[in-house]
């Protein structure tokens, strides 16, 4: 033991004898309320700094993320606007293209066959141009002397001159006297018999309706038979497949070979010109205007032609557009996605 000096609450020193035996114990208490204290108050003011971080963390972080929320949603409200303006005049102007292409798709085939008509018409045409260039011009006389009877066609058999016939036809005409019609338009026919008759005629026939007569005199009746020239000429229109006929009204004797002859001519053809409509007319056409009938016969069909190429060139100037409205679509959708990854990265 020892003594420790204990004062009174005057300051006088006392003595007092203290077992130092249970001293740690007595220390332990007297220090351990202050150092609880102490080491409450760190920890305490630790958690509160750490708070406090956190909490200005988080309102920063709040304040952050709000500003981004807006600044999405008005990025996001932007965008959609427009896009949703601009969808709508798309879709509506793709539409209306899907509704003119319709239109053109059925124009089209509208044209596909107007060509095709228009094809076969200018073949028409051609045809007759080449009928336009070619003249048509027959001379032909009886081959031999002979008796012909009451309504039968003569035969011409001997040609002198053909041109523009086919010689089918030539073949035809030499073995039955019956001249065919290939080339439509205005005929020149003339006829010149002799023969040993007697107040006689022969008839010229198209097809058969008789247009002219030729008629022989009497002068020989009381002079016995003696031979006499008959003579007929007429113009008439002639369409294909029309015939020409010579044909007695009752038995010719002895008609004269080389005196005998048929001249069929074609002065002006037929031409075919189209209306409005491009429907076939027929007309007969001087061959000597012959260009300004051409040019109104295919004037019609040269004007649809040209009217179909200009709408087929506003078709492609619509499909151009249609491409360029969905590239400048493809465009601003990949500009949002830009945004879009942008604002992610923030």
């Amino acid at each position: 033991m020892f003594v420790a000096p204990i004062v009174d609450n005057k300051g006088a020193p006392l003595v007092a004898i203290v077992n130092t035996t249970n001293i740690s114990s007595h220390i332990v208490r007297s220090i351990e309320m202050p150092l609880r204290e102490i080491i409450n108050s760190t920890v305490e003011c630790q958690i509160n700094e750490k708070l406090k971080e956190d909490i200005l963390s988080s309102k920063v972080l709040g304040k952050v993320n709000n500003k981004l929320d807006s600044l999405q949603q008005k990025i996001d409200e932007h965008m959609d606007g427009d896009n949703r303006n601009q969808m709508t005049e798309v879709n509506q102007y793709i539409a209306t293209l899907r509704k003119e292409m319709e239109e053109l798709k059925n124009l089209a085939i509208t044209v596909r066959t107007e060509n095709k008509n228009i094809d076969e018409k200018l073949e028409g045409l051609k045809a007759t141009v080449n009928d336009m260039n070619s003249r048509v011009a027959l001379s032909a006389c009886v081959a031999t002397s002979y008796t012909v009877n009451s309504q039968t066609t003569v035969k011409f058999s001997i040609i002198k001159t053909s041109e523009g016939i086919t010689n089918q036809a030539i073949t035809s005409f030499k073995s039955s006297g019956l001249f065919v019609c290939e080339v439509p338009g205005l005929y020149h026919i003339s006829v010149e018999i002799l023969s040993v008759a007697n107040y006689a005629y022969f008839m010229i026939f198209k097809n058969d309706m008789e247009l002219m007569r030729g008629h022989s005199n009497n002068y020989d009746l009381a002079h016995g038979d003696q031979y006499t020239t008959s003579s007929a000429i007429v113009a008439t229109k002639l369409l294909k497949g029309d015939t020409i006929s010579i044909k007695p009204a009752h038995t010719y004797k002895n008609i004269e070979s080389n005196y005998s002859c048929l001249t069929i001519d074609l002065k002006k053809f037929v031409a075919p010109i189209l209306n409005q409509k491009i429907a076939p007319l027929m007309a007969i056409v001087d061959t000597t205007d012959i260009s300004s009938h051409i040019v109104r016969s295919i004037e019609m069909p040269l004007r649809e032609i040209i009217n179909s190429t200009v709408e087929c060139k506003i078709y492609e100037m619509l499909r151009e557009e249609v491409d360029a409205l969905q590239q400048n679509i493809g465009d601003n959708r990949n500009q949002m996605t830009g945004v879009n990854k942008d604002i992610a990265t923030l």
